[in-house]
């Protein structure tokens, strides 16, 4: 089979889905006004493929090395035209291509190109005048080629400047998912935000997850206090520092942090943020951002629930909710620490099989038995020493049923309802009591304590947080839905 030879003029727009490879190394990527293209190197020949043909590629009249490092310096689209015209020995033809058929060793290369339509003939040895796009047009001549020069040196400013114009909205611009009220799913919308500034005591951090968490729809439901829309919802995320950690956040360290984000301030559904120093935590190596975006909330609230409840090795402890972020930390920090039983429970018998399968021994079906008759059950009547409850409801009257002598009982959510009856012999008779948690008013010192337990327990294993699915950011609102509605096994994070 005999090979065809076409001109490609790079100053005019490139071809759809223009690639060069290299076998299945591809060595660079970016070029040209609005397409893309990758150079790619094969035994000293450059190879194109379109994904139906492939082609081989010849340079002309200048080291193509020498464009992969103009190209690698981040030059602009018109910079790199610029620079292949005045390299290339052909003008306005520096790439020729043999179109020819898909394996190499069968290319014919000894076929007689054909002269490129976009080259006038200087040499006076032309059989014929140079071809033409459209019928009826005179063949391009030096006079004309100079008019062309100047719309395309035209078209490459321009095309530089709406490049720079769009490179410094983007580094002063971000996007962000934000409540515009708070009324329901239907409230979040992508929007464009500026890129927030470092100040004394922030370090801006580029988001790369964000845990999604029953408070996010609390608050885009109307039902906490304190926060005003427009609001950007998140109160916990990863990512990588860029600017203003000092020596203790270097940029480049990636880090976890959770606080009053998301519900008293924009929060981490956005590619940036400021985040106060003292509430950033690095991410232990071996574990990655999107499973370090689903830590701070739940594991900073069972540490310190369970610091506050007086927790030690030997006692018995009851977290509710297996599946959900709180009652599986609970259950996973307890077990780590030593203590006699780390039990929880779910509603749905499928789940329970789930949390088996974990290894999860201890879960209470409720779908099967009573939650007090559980415990009692597990623990040969002793009961819980500790219940930490972020459920609320019928839940939490009925986890203090399960309360062992001098018992204390932990409250703080309310995802399945913030009002409760309570049968009070069920305090009165073992000398029991009930507590509330605020994570919002935690010194610092307790957090920072915390923080030191659960990073010491992700380094050795004994932890580890479980992601049941992830969503694009402009899908954070079908993330809530999911969390909520879904109720599924382990944590949603937005990938950012």
């Amino acid at each position: 089979m005999k090979t065809q030879t076409s001109f490609i003029d790079l100053t005019e727009r490139p071809p759809r889905g223009f690639r060069v490879r290299l076998g299945n190394y591809v060595i660079l990527a970016r070029m040209l006004d609005k397409g893309r293209a990758t150079l790619a190197r094969k035994n000293g020949e450059y190879n194109y493929n379109s994904g139906t043909d492939q082609h081989l590629v010849r340079f002309l009249g200048f080291d193509p090395e020498a464009l992969l490092k103009e190209l690698a310096a981040g030059k602009g689209d018109g910079e790199i035209l610029e620079w292949v015209q005045s390299h290339s020995k052909t003008p306005r033809a520096p790439w020729e291509i043999e179109a020819g058929p898909r394996s190499w060793k069968s290319m014919d290369r000894t076929a007689t190109p054909k002269r490129s339509s976009f080259l006038p003939d200087t040499s006076g040895n032309s059989a014929r005048p140079a071809r033409t796009s459209k019928p009826g047009l005179k063949p391009l001549n030096l006079m004309t080629m100079s008019v062309l020069e100047e719309k395309r040196n035209s078209h490459i400013h321009k095309n530089n400047e709406e490049q720079k114009d769009r490179k410094t909205k983007r580094t002063k611009h971000m996007r962000a998912m934000r409540a515009e009220q708070f009324n329901g799913y239907n409230e979040l919308k992508l929007v464009d935000l500026p890129k927030p500034a470092v100040t004394d005591g922030k370090v801006l951090v580029r988001i790369t997850a964000a845990g999604v968490t029953p408070l996010d729809h609390t608050i885009l439901s109307g039902n906490f206090h304190g926060s005003k829309a427009p609001l950007v919802l998140g109160n916990e995320g990863a990512g990588v520092v860029e600017e203003g950690g000092g020596t203790d956040f270097p940029a480049g360290s990636r880090v976890m942090f959770f606080g009053a984000y998301g519900a008293f301030e924009n929060g981490t559904y956005c590619e940036w943020i400021a985040v106060r120093k003292k509430d950033l935590c690095l991410i232990p190596d071996g574990v990655d951002e999107v499973s370090a975006a689903g830590i701070p909330v739940a594991y900073l609230t069972a540490q310190v629930g369970l610091t506050r409840a007086g927790f030690r090795a030997g006692k018995t402890v009851f977290a509710p909710a297996i599946g959900g972020s709180i009652g599986n930390a609970v259950t996973q920090l307890a077990r780590a620490l030593g203590a006699t039983h780390a039990m929880s429970s779910t509603t749905n018998h499928a789940k329970a099989e789930q949390a088996k399968a974990l290894g999860f021994n201890e879960v209470i079906d409720t779908s099967l038995e009573k939650l007090a008759d559980g415990v009692r059950r597990i623990t040969g009547g002793y009961g819980a020493d500790i219940v930490i409850d972020g459920i609320g409801g019928e839940v939490l009257s009925e986890a203090l049923g399960a309360l062992a002598l001098e018992g204390s009982l932990t409250t703080l959510g309310y995802s399945a309802s913030r009002k409760t009856t309570i049968d009070v012999t069920n305090l009165i008779v073992p000398q029991a009591s009930i507590r509330s948690l605020n994570m919002f008013v935690q010194p610092p010192a307790a957090i920072s304590d915390a923080w030191n337990v659960i990073v010491s327990l992700l380094k050795s294993g004994a932890i580890k947080p479980i992601v049941a699915k992830t969503f694009p950011l402009a899908e954070a609102a079908d993330a809530l839905r999911y969390l909520i509605d879904g109720r599924p096994f382990g944590r949603v994070i937005l990938k950012i």
